[in-house]
């Protein structure tokens, strides 16, 4: 068997598609701008990677019919497509990782609806595990949940029996990361865009705000 490769990255995707992102944004600005957005914020997450920082970079779409949408729109930049496997979100998580885990040294998970999440922040969990694999990284956000996770081991603890959604998800999280022996480091809160106020975190210029009623004309 050959040894491990060096880290990899795994960006979790949808495909930008109106009524299929950001419900909850779509709730209070239509379906259109919300899909605008999340556009945004996905081309924001894939030029995050430093060149020659990751050996390899797989993006983990939602859904069977998003990945000939990925495939073509990656297929000049080095990315592996995937789709991603299982029920909630621990579960697709732990299948990502278990995975990618088979081949690479470590691996850094991280999600594609992230404002303010910089290639520093990339470099710097990758530094973390590539030191010490008995790390485990996590990047907060300031819901209480998490958009990044890195692992050079994975167990299906540590991702079960989750609220997935609540508040209580990063604190959950870390409790099962150090339950499995792992020292747990933090990166600085970063700000996912779920709802209207979410907006302000986004860069200047993203695009302005439109309704339902501004969609239909």
């Amino acid at each position: 068997m050959t040894a491990p490769a060096a880290g990899a990255l795994i960006v979790f995707a949808r495909a930008p598609r109106p009524g299929r992102v950001k419900t909850r944004l779509a709730a209070t600005l239509g379906t259109t701008k919300a899909a605008e957005i999340y556009a945004t914020l996905l081309d924001h997450a894939l030029t995050l990677a430093p060149p020659g920082c990751f050996a390899a970079r797989y993006l983990f779409c939602a859904a069977a019919d998003e990945r000939d949408y990925f495939a073509a729109r990656l297929a000049h930049d080095n990315w592996r497509v995937a789709v991603q496997r299982g029920g909630d979100l621990g579960t697709r998580m732990f299948n990502a990782f278990e995975a990618v885990l088979a081949e690479a040294r470590f691996a850094v998970l991280m999600g594609s609806d992230i404002a303010d999440s910089t290639t520093a922040d990339l470099r710097q969990a990758h530094a973390m595990l590539a030191a010490d694999t008995r790390h485990a990284v996590i990047g907060p956000v300031a819901d209480g949940g998490y958009w990044l996770l890195g692992l050079a081991q994975v167990r299906r603890a540590y991702f079960t029996d989750i609220a997935w959604g609540s508040g209580d998800v990063l604190a959950a999280t870390q409790t099962r990361l150090q339950r499995g022996g792992l020292r747990v480091q933090r990166l600085a809160q970063r700000h996912d865009v779920d709802v209207a106020a979410d907006i302000a975190y986004l860069p200047a210029g993203a695009g302005g705000v439109v309704s339902d009623a501004d969609e239909r004309h």
